[in-house]
């Protein structure tokens, strides 16, 4: 049995869940200060999707939705460059959970989709994209969805193939994957 299988081999319960968002949380206050006291455009071009995310995954909703607006600017102004397939990625990613939140499957789904059409990133190539979307969508019924996330994310995460097949068996025998190293 690989890594990647033994990590899936039995499911994750609510407080395994719970333990490993728990010991995320210094990392997210982490970058969320960090990102506060930016004030370079160059600075906040790089550390802006992680803040967002920080953000999100903490509850500050209305940072993470203003830092969502300040992403789209600085998509405008600042040239395609080793971050921009980021910000793409976890743009449409945000906006995904925050339709999820509030129930709009459809709008959460369209965005789970464009975060997929990234052209990738030196970040999300390596060490592949967070799947708390993805995972919640499929919880929720939307197995196809899933399956196809997988099959677009695996043209850029091509590190990401054992997860991918891993994650693309499970949901084949009916199971939910843990996704548990792709939800921070």
């Amino acid at each position: 049995m690989n890594f990647e299988e033994e990590m899936e081999d039995a499911p994750l319960t609510k407080e395994e869940e719970e333990k490993f968002f728990f010991a995320q949380v210094p990392q997210y206050e982490k970058e969320v200060f960090e990102f506060r006291g930016a004030e370079d455009i160059g600075e906040r071009y790089s550390a802006i999707t992680r803040a967002a995310k920080a953000a999100y995954m903490l509850g500050l909703f209305s940072e993470a939705r203003q830092w969502f607006e300040e992403m789209t600017e600085l998509l405008r102004l600042v040239p395609k460059d080793w971050n921009y397939g980021n910000i793409i990625y976890y743009q449409n990613w945000i906006f995904g959970m925050f339709a999820f939140d509030a129930g709009n499957m459809d709008e959460a789904k369209h965005y789970l989709a464009l975060a997929a059409s990234t052209v990738g990133s030196p970040q999300l190539n390596s060490f592949g994209p967070n799947m708390k979307l993805a995972r919640n969508l499929l919880k929720s019924g939307e197995v196809k969805v899933f399956l196809d996330f997988l099959d677009k994310i695996e043209i850029f995460w091509k590190h990401g193939k054992p997860w991918i097949n891993v994650w693309r068996n499970k949901v084949n025998q009916g199971l939910i994957p843990n996704c548990i190293m792709h939800m921070s």
